[in-house]
């Protein structure tokens, strides 16, 4: 539904800060502002390489720098969910794709003191049991706390119940499966990617939240370039991109309003619950419900 809202709302993202964890952001890509380095007028207005402590988030991986892609791309070749947003970049992770702990931790702290409104992080723990109460899954929830939109990958480790692990078993943050469109837009053919991790988390919670775009999907990569990658880390920038779309239409939403409706208005793709949690995203759909039913505790099926 991104496209739809691109054309018929005129939305793009325009104002809105996502904060993206990850391997950085090649800042220097044509489809991501094209800047020789970051700074406020830049499309990557700001950021911090925690792994090598320094002032400079430049990817040396290109995961990062597709998922920024699929959030915010803006060229004449690619174009991401919301291609107006503007990022911090936060390097929590090598040139190998290691993540230590800490480093998250470092990054989830700066995109809180720097403003960010969605926090996207394309990781996925490893940590058991996924009762959402690693330092890192609590240190999320804080976030959300702050008003900040959190989006967390469901992991690859599937199939395999119970699989998705901290910080995608964080109670607040909204957890992102990867659905396969087979290359149509017909939603009648989807279905979820075998490795995209199953639910429930511990005490019967639902996750994933839902599922999003994430096999075979095109995005920027290093040296200026595009690639096809696979992954809930794919799927989870579709809805921080749709995120900010929702935020850009209505800024007085809060994250629990914002996970709230995307899950109410969900395409149901016919799959297991604890595969696709609520469902498909469609941001057009959720811009569009005329009703909204929030009853402020929450969408999971949890034991209180």
């Amino acid at each position: 539904g991104a496209l739809n809202a691109h054309t018929t709302y005129n939305l793009s993202g325009r104002n809105i800060v996502v904060a993206v964890l990850d391997t950085g952001i090649d800042y220097q890509h044509p489809a991501l502002g094209a800047c020789p380095a970051i700074n406020a007028t830049c499309r990557v207005r700001g950021g911090y390489d925690f792994v090598n402590s320094d002032n400079d988030p430049l990817d040396d991986n290109g995961h990062g720098t597709h998922v920024a892609g699929i959030i915010g791309a803006n060229s004449s070749t690619l174009t991401g969910v919301a291609p107006q947003v503007q990022f911090l970049a936060y390097k929590v992770c090598n040139s190998f794709g290691s993540c230590p702990i800490s480093a998250i931790l470092a990054g989830v702290d700066a995109a809180i003191e720097n403003n960010a409104q969605i926090i996207s992080i394309s990781l996925g723990g490893e940590e058991q049991p996924n009762n959402g109460q690693s330092i890192l899954s609590l240190a999320l929830n804080q976030a959300v706390a702050q008003g900040i939109t959190v989006v967390v990958a469901a992991g690859n480790s599937g199939p395999s119940t119970g699989c998705v692990a901290s910080p995608g078993d964080a109670q607040d943050v909204i957890t992102v499966g990867n659905s396969n469109d087979k290359g149509t837009i017909d939603t009648s053919d989807d279905t979820i990617s075998s490795s995209s991790c199953s639910g429930p988390s511990a005490f019967g919670r639902l996750d994933p939240d839902l599922v999003a775009p994430g096999t075979s999907i095109t995005s920027s990569y290093l040296n200026n370039a595009s690639a096809s990658l696979s992954g809930t880390s794919m799927a989870t920038p579709h809805v921080s991109g749709a995120a900010a779309l929702l935020l850009e239409y209505n800024s007085t939403l809060t994250p629990a309003q914002i996970r709230s409706k995307l899950m109410q208005t969900a395409t149901d793709i016919r799959e297991h619950t604890f595969n696709q949690g609520a469902g498909l995203i469609n941001v057009t759909r959720a811009i569009e419900a005329k009703l909204h039913v929030f009853e402020g505790a929450t969408d999971r099926l949890e034991i209180i």
